[in-house]
Order: C-alpha cells, then structure tokens, then sequence
C-alpha cells in the first residue's frame, strides 16, 4: 500500500540540550526550555480497588509512583518544563510533585469528560511553540521521546507501535496509516489497522487551533488534525513500553525491570 512510516534513528542517549535534536530547536521550545504535557487526570476504574484511595498515577512501581518514573523519563530525554494535568483527588498528585523542579500541576475541573478536556486545560499555561504529550499511566524509556523529538518535522507526531508486546489489545487505541506517513484514523475499535498509539506525541503549539473540541477523549480530539491530514506517525517498533490499565499490567511492568 506504499505505507512508509518514520523510523526511529536508536539514539545513544538523551536528547542533546544545546540543539533539541535534528527535529526540534531550542528556538521552538521557548525561553522556559522544552515542555512537556503529563496527563494524569483519570481515577483509573479498572485498577479498583487500588484506585480508591489514590489516582492511578501515584501507584507505586518498586520505590516510586507511575507519575515520577514519567517524569524522570521525560527529563533524561531533554524535558526542561512538564505540566501534570490532575483531576481525581488531585491534592494527592499536588504534594507528589512538590519538590520536583520544574514540574507544575494543572487542575482540570471537568476531568470526567476525558482527557481530551485535558489538553485543552492546560493550553494556557503552556510557553513554547512544541511540546510532547504524554499519558500518566504509560510506562517508556527515554529514546522513545528523545527519537520522536528528532524526528520531528513542523507537523504533529504520535509515536506507534507496528507490533507491541506488552499491551492488551482490546483496550489499545489502534492505528490506521495512510500515504506519507500520516494518520488515518485513530480510535479502540478500528476493524483494519496497522500499528498502536502509545499515548506519546510532540505537538506544535498551532494544533490546538484544529483539535476537534467537541469530544472529551484525546483520540476524538485529534480527529480535527486527523481530518487535516496533519497527524503523522512515529514508528517506535522495538522499543519496550506498556500502558498500565489493570493489576496485571502493574504486575507485568514491575516483571520487567527497565521500569524500576
């Protein structure tokens, strides 16, 4: 079908802090440095009764919370600024992050409506011209960002996944390409696609401007971009992630020690 996605370039390490990587510049991310956008809003139903008391976020795996191996992720792949978007007993998401640097939480009052709503709460506080998405709950090392920034090229970017091995599939958001490495159709119950979302993107500040405001959820969200043929694919095949929805997974991601 001539489907040729972006593939990633295995960086050694972080992202280099005087240039951003070949993708994005310093002059993009603004004076505050790169942002990064942390979605942490959701209870997390099906980890209940886990969920009760805390958010999903600030589940523990080994000695820290979700939450802070996002961040610390994030950091090594370049990350100067990150906005954590709470919502469920977000006093809690508050006091994990004080102390953090350079870490600050926005509080989305209609977080029931999905995370879509959001993204679209924290689009005032944010300073650059790009900046990465990231859901609290999933779990990825640092080159999986540090390759998207790199690979970035003006347009917005998700980062895929063609053949995932940690992920239930039922649950997953799939993904159907089209020519030029541009998204298609994005949503849970596609009947024919080619890679997964793995709940990482780098967004140009301009993309709030055609989000598809109307939906709560982050997939429908991106069908204003999707319509535009704006959103394109990163393919990250081969690096090791997971998305963190129920006790098993928690178990699973803990199993494998490179999130520890």
């Amino acid at each position: 079908m001539g489907l040729r996605l972006q593939t990633p370039p295995r960086p050694s390490g972080g992202l280099h802090r005087q240039g951003l990587g070949g993708g994005v510049h310093r002059g993009q991310a603004g004076e505050v440095g790169l942002e990064a956008v942390v979605l942490a809003a959701g209870r997390g139903s099906r980890l209940s009764p886990l969920t009760e008391e805390v958010p999903k976020p600030l589940l523990r795996l080994g000695d820290s919370s979700l939450l802070t191996h996002i961040c610390g992720t994030l950091r090594q792949a370049g990350v100067d600024r990150i906005l954590v978007v709470a919502g469920y007993k977000w006093r809690l998401i508050q006091r994990e992050v004080e102390g953090m640097r350079d870490v600050e939480v926005v509080v989305n009052p209609n977080w029931e409506r999905g995370n879509g709503s959001s993204l679209l709460a924290v689009e005032p506080r944010l300073k650059g011209e790009v900046f990465v998405l990231s859901m609290a709950d999933h779990l990825y090392p640092a080159e999986l960002v540090s390759g998207a920034l790199e690979a970035f090229q003006g347009l917005p970017l998700l980062v895929v996944d063609r053949s995932p091995r940690l992920l239930d599939m039922d649950d997953a958001t799939k993904v159907q390409l089209g020519e030029g490495e541009t998204v298609a159709k994005l949503g849970k119950h596609l009947d024919h696609w080619d890679a997964v979302d793995t709940g990482v993107f780098v967004l140009p500040q301009w993309a709030f401007k055609h989000f598809n405001r109307e939906s709560g959820e982050l997939s429908g969200l991106m069908g204003g971009l999707i319509e535009k043929g704006f959103l394109k694919a990163y393919d990250a095949t081969g690096l090791p992630w997971i998305d963190v929805d129920t006790p098993q997974d928690l178990e699973l991601a803990e199993e494998a020690g490179i999130w520890v």
